[in-house]
This record gives structure tokens, sequence and C-alpha cells, in this order.
């Protein structure tokens, strides 16, 4: 979700929608890493709610450091992080990221860098996956059962939540339907693994417009959105299937801070 030029209540009214929003993916989350292996005795029973208990400690270091609640993206991104985060990342290492990230938000503020940092901590398979006894469908992958972040293994759903997000007049949809689907055809030609791979439809949705100097206007918002898509298709083949796009979201918004910092000073 991304930040044109509109009033505070404009911006805290679609922040307020956009993470309604996100509730099934918690609910989701929940229940697949959380509910399932609690019934297979493979977690305790706080173990369910790992993904809830990220969200407290980040909501608690923001209470902290903010002491009140300004609807923006920096709030937004304390509920998007946990969603992309190893099911095993520990709990200190999470909060530092976090504690950091609040910090020096107001010098650079990129959610896909927390996001990259924190990923490389733990891996993304859960205690059920990693004994690989399952055999699921293409269809039981597109609807979760695969691996990806605590709360963005749904692929389905995630791209019903695309076409929502398309109604909220900040969300810049040109630049996620393009890196998706530059992403999704190159996927197809060369390794049609990676499209059961949630981490990348989601990074594409919720975060490939996040960086407030992303582009304006359409055209430059395509052409944003390919350069992730296809810079995000080679970190996948070569980096990491799991956080290759957020690395590449996460370039390409450093890069394009970079110029617009040294256009600014030249003008």
């Amino acid at each position: 979700m991304e930040v044109y030029v509109h009033s505070k209540n404009d911006l805290k009214k679609n922040v307020i929608y956009f993470l309604y929003s996100l509730i099934p993916l918690y609910l989701y989350g929940i229940y697949k890493n959380g509910y399932l292996l609690y019934q297979r005795n493979l977690i305790g029973f706080l173990g369910m709610f790992k993904l809830v208990i990220l969200l407290g400690i980040g909501l608690l270091i923001y209470f902290g450091i903010k002491k009140k609640v300004t609807f923006d993206l920096l709030f937004a991104s304390i509920f998007v992080i946990p969603l992309f985060m190893s099911v095993n990342v520990n709990f200190f290492v999470y909060a530092g990221g976090i504690l950091l990230y609040i910090l020096f938000s107001k010098y650079y503020e990129n959610v896909s860098i927390v996001i990259l940092v924190l990923s490389l901590f733990g891996s993304f398979a859960n205690k059920m996956e990693a004994l690989n006894i399952f055999d699921y469908s293409v269809l039981d992958m597109l609807f979760g059962r695969n691996i990806s972040g605590m709360g963005t293994s749904n692929i389905i759903l995630g791209l019903v939540l695309m076409i929502v997000f398309c109604f909220f007049n900040i969300y810049k949809k040109d630049v996620s339907i393009s890196a998706l689907g530059v992403f999704l055809l190159l996927a197809s030609i060369f390794d049609r693994s990676m499209l059961l791979v949630g981490n990348a439809y989601f990074s594409c949705i919720i975060i490939a417009s996040w960086s407030l100097i992303s582009p304006i206007l359409k055209n430059e918002q395509i052409v944003y959105g390919i350069l992730i898509g296809v810079i995000g298709f080679i970190f996948m083949k070569y980096i990491n299937m799991y956080y290759g796009m957020v690395l590449a979201i996460g370039i390409v918004s450093g890069i394009l801070s970079l110029v617009d910092k040294f256009s600014k000073k030249i003008i």
C-alpha cells in the first residue's frame, strides 16, 4: 500500500481498512502454523499464537517509542512484518529488529529491509512441513499448504486481497500488478515451482509499492514493477526462493531512493 498526496483523515481511513483486510491472513496463519501443529502435539498451546505474539511485541515497541498511534504506513507495517516471518524466528531477534526499524524509520523507512533481515533467521518450514510426509495437490498448495511466511502461504487469499486493495485510493495497483505479472510469466517459462511460493505473491501485492519514494505516474509505476518482477525472479532462482522477491524490492526501492536524493541535490 502506498501514500499519494492525501489528507491525514483519508490516509487514516485507508490504513484502517488495510489492517482489517489483514485479519484473514492472521487467522489462516494461526490455523496453519499453530492449530494444525498443536493438534499433532508438535508445539505447545502458546506456540499456536506465535503470529499474534510477534504482532504484540511489535505493537509494544511501537507504543513504547511513539507513545500514540499515527495511522500511517509505519504503524501499518507493524501488522505486515509478522506475516512474512519464518515460523522459527526468535522472539528476541524479532524484537531487536523491530526496535531498530522504528528508531531509524525517520531516516529511512523501508519495510522490505527489515523483513529481509529478519527472514535470514530460521527456516520457513514448520515442524510438520519439515517432516516431508505430505503429498499435497497443486490446489492444496495454492490454498496455503505450501512453505512461506507465517501468514503468506495462502496464494488464493492473497489474490482476493489484491482485488480488494485495488479499491483503495492510495494503493498503487500498477506497481503490484506489473511486478506480479512479470514474475508469473518468467516463473511459468523457466521454473514453475516458483508459482507456489506465497511469499513472492504477497511481496508483490503488499510490499512492492510500500516505499515512500516509489513512482506516482502510471508509466513509471509499471516500469518500477517490471524491474521488481524480473530481479525478484532472478534472486528467487539463484539466491533464495523465499525472500528473493523481498530482496529485489529492497534493492530497487533503495536505488530509487538514492536517485531521488541525488536529483534533489542537483536541483
